[in-house]
């Protein structure tokens, strides 16, 4: 293992910036370190309305999201690109919504969205449903899979707890990722662990990548 410092030109957010990292073996940047300065950019850089409304529109026009009857959604953290549209147009097209719920041991589950469905803030500071209405992983059509950096062949950077990568490990039907210009990578240039899950379609502003699965 070595350290340093590298000036690493990241052109999603057209500057250059400093960072310390960690090489392993591979050449790659620590995945912990790679995750801090991501959250930074995201922090930094705000969300742009108009590139997220082309994704939102990619996404509606795909065939995995016209297909499914039931859809795995997020309700969407500041870190995260806003799914609320989503939720929206999912439920007016009478599909399904299934959002997770987290368990002890990093475990989680979805359960099915109801007008009544009441929400609570985790320990992690994130509002998941409070209900028992759980919708198996078999009867989920399409998971649109949060995250802070994805790369065009499927590779994913999440929060650290790994919750989707455990839930999804098993998981058969189609995850699908919305990555705008702070988040799109050609190639990962952070550490890639076994346990990390392959997303299976990567959604950018500019071109849609269907991903070799694990």
């Amino acid at each position: 293992m070595k350290s340093g410092k590298e000036k690493l030109y990241n052109s999603s957010i057209y500057s250059k910036i400093t960072i310390e990292y960690v090489y392993n073996s591979k050449n790659m940047i620590d995945k912990k370190t790679f995750r801090k300065q991501q959250q930074l950019i995201i922090q930094t850089k705000g969300e742009d309305f108009f590139e997220l409304s082309r994704l939102h529109a990619k996404v509606l026009k795909t065939t995995a999201w016209k297909k499914a009857q039931t859809i795995g959604l997020t309700l969407s953290t500041s870190y995260e690109l806003d799914t609320k549209n989503l939720i929206i147009e999912a439920l007016l097209s009478h599909k399904t919504v299934v959002l997770p719920k987290t368990l002890p041991d990093f475990q989680m589950q979805f359960v099915k969205l109801l007008p009544d469905t009441l929400l609570k803030k985790t320990s992690y500071g994130i509002l998941e449903p409070d209900s028992k209405k759980i919708v198996s992983k078999e009867q989920i059509d399409l998971i649109i899979v949060p995250g802070l950096a994805f790369s065009q062949d499927g590779k994913r950077v999440g929060y650290g707890a790994g919750f989707y990568d455990r839930y999804l490990k098993d998981y058969r039907g189609i995850t699908l990722s919305m990555a705008d210009n702070k988040r799109y990578f050609k190639d990962a240039i952070w550490q890639v662990d076994k346990t990390d899950v392959t997303i299976k379609q990567i959604i950018t502003t500019k071109k849609e990548f269907n991903c070799v699965t694990n």
